[in-house]
């Protein structure tokens, strides 16, 4: 038997297929998954970005 890693869960390769099947059927989904996925990566990256302008200041701070 034949199994799949796919991103949060160990799935059978015929219900990985069944998933790709249906998303072929809906574009929509993968579209809002899409979305979903670009926004949490936007966010985390402005996260990170605010992380390191804190650590920025910090070290200046500490120069001064």
């Amino acid at each position: 038997m034949s199994f799949v890693y796919s991103c949060s869960k160990l799935m059978k390769a015929s219900e990985h297929q069944r998933y790709i099947d249906e998303l072929k059927k809906n574009p929509e989904i993968l579209l809002a998954m899409e979305f979903e996925a670009k926004k949490k990566y936007y966010e985390m990256k402005k996260a990170a970005a605010k992380k390191q302008r804190q650590q920025g200041e910090l070290v200046n701070s500490n120069i001064s």
